[in-house]
């Protein structure tokens, strides 16, 4: 392919005909902005005083752009791959964590980029596409095992929401593409209904009532552990009762802070939890996405600190002193090579309070 048909306008902008287009009304402009690579763009079908016009535009539209995104803006390239590719490189800065960040690429890389096309044009038109994104992601099939994958529709909404995430941040903060509208606007909404099913979610109400639960239960063994007047009073039985109930309430208050599996909570390890109690590393998990991940501590469900302080208060009452060496389990269903306190024999889910394990084991 060669330039042809070359005509100089001003600086570094001029227009020109490809010798490869057998139409010899169609041309093209190429402008060059400082600190950034030539741009071409195709002007489409029409006269050289038209297209010349066309390409004093387009150079004003890339000055506009420069001084209204900076740097990180991009010419020319209003495309699915290029808005794509804007993301991955500046978007972290623009989402709220680095999950998110990493969802919304996941989700582009594996069905938005192949559904849209890479070299579509970022208009409204995209619109139209995104109505028929649903029976696309139902008819999708899995390379390794040749079957149908059915996608529910809570991720197919997931998928959505990173579609209209990343269009809006690289069209308001790169420039890249125009308003595309509402995308969902031409999706059928009964197909996104979710259906009625049993929710597992907590309410904070009830996340209440069970902290009044451990309390009460708290409160009635110490109150047995000092009426020292009762018959076949056992104070070493009250005593490690009191134990496995704060390493309950321990164990309840990470899986509401981090929302971890029951399976994964099990795994947790001394040097898992960090130093600020903000953060819990999540081990070996039954997805691939979910393995070695980083959940957040969320202290306004429960005061993961608080209840720490309590176990490590009743071990030290019970005369046990919790290994903190690193690698050292923390919630040992059995007695085993790796548990930080060797001397408990029996496993903390079964000698744990009637009451509370009876609200959670619905849950759970």
């Amino acid at each position: 392919m060669r330039l042809i048909n070359r005509s100089q306008i001003e600086g570094e902008l001029f227009i020109y005909q490809r010798s490869d287009v057998a139409d010899s009304r169609r041309w093209c402009c190429s402008y060059k902005i400082k600190g950034h690579k030539r741009v071409y763009v195709n002007l489409g079908v029409c006269t050289e005083a038209e297209a010349k016009k066309k390409a004093r535009q387009n150079l004003m539209e890339a000055e506009r752009i420069l001084t209204e995104y900076g740097e990180d803006a991009v010419f020319g390239k209003q495309t699915v791959k290029h808005a794509y590719a804007w993301f991955v490189k500046h978007g972290r800065k623009y989402v709220r964590s680095d999950g998110r960040y990493n969802n919304i690429v996941a989700h582009w890389d594996r069905h938005l980029l192949d559904f849209y096309g890479r070299s579509t044009v970022i208009d409204k038109k995209l619109k139209n596409r995104t109505s028929r994104y649903i029976d696309y992601r139902r008819r999708v099939v899995n390379k390794k095992t040749k079957k149908r994958l059915s996608a529910t529709v809570g991720t197919i909404r997931l998928e959505i929401v990173s579609a209209k995430q990343l269009l809006k941040l690289a069209r308001v903060e790169g420039g890249i593409g125009k308003d595309v509208g509402n995308l969902t606007s031409g999706i059928d909404k009964k197909k996104l209904a979710l259906k009625k099913t049993r929710t597992s979610e907590f309410q904070i109400e009830e996340i209440a009532r069970i902290q009044e639960f451990f309390d009460a239960d708290r409160a009635a063994l110490d109150a047995r552990l000092k009426d020292s007047t009762r018959l076949a009073f056992n104070k070493r039985a009250k005593t490690l009762h009191i134990l496995h109930l704060e390493r309950l309430r321990f164990y309840v208050a990470l899986a509401f802070a981090s929302g971890f599996r029951v399976n994964e909570g099990r795994q947790v390890r001394v040097g898992d939890i960090s130093k600020d109690f903000k953060t819990l590393r999540i081990r070996k998990s039954k997805t691939t996405k979910g393995t070695n991940r980083v959940a957040w501590l969320d202290a306004e469900l429960w005061d993961v600190r608080a209840a720490y302080k309590r176990y490590v208060k009743a071990c030290k009452a019970m005369g046990y002193e919790l290994d903190t060496r690193q690698g050292k389990e923390i919630f040992p269903s059995v007695n085993s090579a790796d548990s930080g306190m060797k001397t408990v024999s029996q496993s903390f889910l079964r000698t744990s309070s009637l009451r509370t394990a009876s609200l959670l084991k619905l849950r759970f």
